[in-house]
């Protein structure tokens, strides 16, 4: 199991679809407020739905085409961190942490380490993106704390399960 220590309490490792999708499948269902913000949470009946999502994101890592780590916080599985659509010099961010883990810090430290993991195994990406809806107060404090910069408000950008539409903030992280 690929792993990247972020220190004494927090490792991020590549999913192992079959021990951890049942175990993030059962945060997400301990989490109703995930899916005020991440839509595919509904989509997500089962076990087996997250199982497979997982072996879709090993593929794509070995294709070079994104980065999915599973974030464990003192042995135990919390939640998901991304990098999506790795591109020549850029890639965007995605993340999720399981409701009863937050409030620790695990996922600004979690985010900080990916940007150190990024220096080392991506030399190529220069940036790096994150998006928030604009009422997500976790999520745009993550990017804040982080030192990323606020370079736009997005109008009409996300659109949510119930099929209204919100604005995002787009933050960005430079690496060189």
């Amino acid at each position: 199991m690929l792993t990247y220590n972020v220190d004494s309490e927090i490792k991020l490792a590549l999913p192992r679809p079959e021990i951890d999708g049942p175990k993030l499948f059962a945060l997400i269902q301990a989490s109703p407020n995930l899916g005020d913000f991440l839509p595919w949470v509904r989509l997500t009946k089962m076990a087996a739905d997250e199982e497979s999502f997982l072996r879709q994101c090993n593929e794509h890592w070995a294709k070079g085409r994104s980065l999915n780590l599973v974030i464990h916080y003192r042995n135990q599985v919390v939640g998901t961190l991304s990098l999506n659509s790795i591109h020549d010099c850029h890639a965007d961010i995605g993340y999720w942490l399981g409701q009863e883990f937050e409030g620790y810090g695990i996922m600004s430290r979690s985010v900080a380490g990916l940007i150190s993991l990024v220096k080392e195994d991506y030399p190529h990406i220069k940036r790096l993106e994150l998006l928030a809806d604009v009422a997500n107060t976790r999520s745009n404090n993550v990017a804040k704390r982080l030192n990323f910069t606020l370079e736009a408000c997005l109008k009409h950008r996300l659109k949510h399960y119930d099929g209204t539409i919100h604005s995002a903030n787009l933050y960005a992280f430079y690496l060189d």
